[in-house]
């Protein structure tokens, strides 16, 4: 499951039952996790962990530490310093925000309370950690930026500034009306789109939940299907069988087990082995097939008389897909054959420059190998 807005709020609600715990120890080292090491009465001490590490973003609840750096960071020393015996007084996510909130009650000292803030971004590769007075004012993160940021300001001083927002619908709030009303306008759109066009709180699919958590009978059709892979049923077994060992966490673990799947004779060739499986799973989690036809459509009406479109694919089934949606945009009439005279009205949108794919010759092969695959097509507003 994608860590979006939706799974955020059900983080948050699981770790409220920390609140009320007191921070004992704060660890934090240079691969950007932050451990919070609490006392709970009547539950004794567990770990929070903080990770903002692209690729390992995540909050979670252990028992022990996972780390402990030799030489405290300087964010480690601000930390302690402001958290160091504080309690845990609420755990929230903001709205529709892959972003945790952790207000704590610590003291000053001159011993007189005060309240702190921790923001946990778990945004991918924007992930972050704050640390806030009570007045949402940075006292230091772990990602900054300089007084002349012309996006976010993050620095200490500044005041903590939500993620850009962005020009969707609370799905909460939504009323059934004016959600059929929406999925009317926007009719034949995949459902998991739609969401993630129109609706706050949705992040799309990753790749390590593809190779994680599909089925073996998915994870096939998606090497066949998509990477036109044709040892795609031992590659998805193989996948599946290590999986059950402990999560794929890393591509190079990832284009590991592709190669030991696949026999000797494959490894010889030239490509590398797991080059059409991580074709096959970058086109499944971006949705690159279904993005296609919106993306023509949008072009086309973007375009002034006489403006051409120009379209380079990399793959049979992308270029089976473009050619197909140029053909209906450059089609007139749909009246049945019969009909004396047309009654639709309909006129061809486009001309076709490229009845048939122009593809790289020699020379250009020979300075560029990469271009075997590339098939061009073009057309013409009309």
């Amino acid at each position: 499951m994608p860590f979006d807005g939706f799974f955020a709020r059900a983080v948050a609600a699981e770790l409220q039952a920390l609140e009320g715990a007191k921070v004992e120890r704060v660890n934090h080292n240079a691969k950007e996790y932050v451990e919070l090491c609490l006392y709970l009465p009547g539950a004794g001490r567990r770990t929070l962990v903080i990770s903002v590490c692209p690729s390992d973003a995540r909050i979670a609840l252990v028992d022990g530490e996972e780390s402990r750096a030799a030489v405290p960071t300087m964010f480690c020393m601000l930390l302690r310093k402001h958290l160091q015996s504080a309690r845990i007084r609420s755990v929230c996510a903001l709205p529709n925000e892959r972003v945790l909130a952790f207000e704590l009650e610590g003291f000053d000292e001159l011993g007189h309370s005060e309240t702190k803030r921790i923001y946990a971004e778990i945004m991918g590769k924007y992930s972050n950690l704050f640390l806030c007075d009570g007045g949402d004012r940075i006292l230091g993160a772990l990602h900054t930026t300089d007084i002349t940021a012309k996006t976010r300001r993050i620095f200490a001083g500044a005041p903590y500034e939500r993620p850009p927002a962005q020009d969707k619908r609370d799905a909460l709030s939504a009323d059934r009306a004016g959600f059929l009303a929406l999925a009317r306008e926007n009719e034949g759109m995949p459902a998991d789109r739609f969401l993630l066009t129109h609706f706050l709180a949705f992040s799309p699919l990753t790749a390590r939940e593809v190779v994680n958590t599909y089925s073996y009978e998915e994870l096939r059709r998606i090497l066949f299907e998509y990477g036109e892979e044709r040892y795609a049923p031992a590659i998805a077994k193989r996948i599946c069988q290590h999986r059950e060992q402990k999560p794929i966490e890393t591509t190079l673990e990832l284009a590991d087990i592709i190669r030991s799947a696949m026999p000797a004779s494959a490894l010889r060739e030239k490509q590398h082995p797991a080059k059409r499986s991580f074709q096959a799973i970058r086109i499944a989690v971006n949705d690159e097939l279904g993005e296609l036809p919106p993306m023509l459509d949008a072009a086309e009406k973007n375009l002034k008389p006489g403006g051409r479109l120009a379209v380079i694919t990399f793959h049979s089934l992308e270029d089976r897909i473009v050619k197909k949606k140029l053909q209906e945009l450059a089609q007139g009439c749909i009246c049945p054959p019969e009909f004396p005279v047309c009654v639709c009205g309909r006129k061809p949108k486009v001309k076709l420059i490229t009845r048939k794919p122009i593809v790289s010759g020699e020379e250009e092969l020979a300075e560029n190998p990469r271009a075997r695959s590339a098939k061009l097509r073009v057309a013409e507003k009309c």
